[in-house]
This record gives C-alpha cells, sequence and structure tokens, in this order.
C-alpha cells in the first residue's frame, strides 16, 4: 500500500520529501522489498510450495505490481508513466530474487552435506 500511495503522490510533493534523488533507487530497493513480502506470504498461505517457486512467485508479482503501478500513473493527471520506473521495479525484484534463490540453494546444499 506504502509503495502505491508514494508512486501516486504529485511529483511536486514526492520532490520537497527528497524522493527527487535515486528514484530508480528507489523504486529498485521498494520493489525488492516487496518481492520478499511477497514471497514470504505466499509461502505462509502455502506452506507446501517449494521455496524456488515461492521465489519466483514473488519476481513475478513483484514485477506485475509495478507495472500496475505505472499504468496508474499514466491514469493520474499528475504522474506519468515510465518505462525506466517498471525496468527499476523488475531488476529489483529480480534481485531479490537471486539473492532468495542463492540461499534457498546453499541450504538445500548444506542439508545434503549432513
Amino acid at each position: 500500500m506504502a509503495v502505491f500511495v508514494g508512486g501516486l503522490l504529485p511529483i511536486d510533493v514526492a520532490s520537497r520529501i527528497g524522493l527527487r534523488l535515486g528514484d530508480k533507487l528507489i523504486h529498485a530497493v521498494a520493489f525488492a522489498f516487496m518481492q520478499v513480502v511477497l514471497s514470504r506470504a505466499m509461502a505462509f498461505v502455502w506452506p507446501g510450495l517449494r521455496v524456488r517457486l515461492v521465489t519466483v512467485l514473488g519476481v513475478l508479482g513483484s514485477a506485475a505490481l509495478g507495472g500496475l503501478l505505472e499504468l496508474f500513473q499514466a491514469a493520474t493527471p499528475h504522474r506519468a508513466a515510465e518505462l525506466a520506473d517498471f525496468v527499476a521495479d523488475t531488476l529489483g525484484a529480480l534481485i531479490a530474487g537471486a539473492v532468495a534463490w542463492r540461499l534457498a540453494h546453499r541450504g538445500e546444499r548444506g542439508v545434503d552435506a549432513t
């Protein structure tokens, strides 16, 4: 919810609270966090899902929400949609997913080694 509220603030409000600099970095971090939250939520709701599937679904869900935010911004008179923002959202989700994937793989190797 916070990502959508922040993403739909008028540009002048966003720049006054310091969101102008590092906009793409903020997008990447926000949607990396979103990937983690979505993955954790799915693992809680469907505990039988494999960790890797949960990770992939978290990445896809986070990227989809990034696309949805850009569509909302396109329909908002005081904001504009940017492909670069969607790319940053997706990259953030992919990076978080890659880290989660690696940690899950490392955990599996540790279990096999014992």
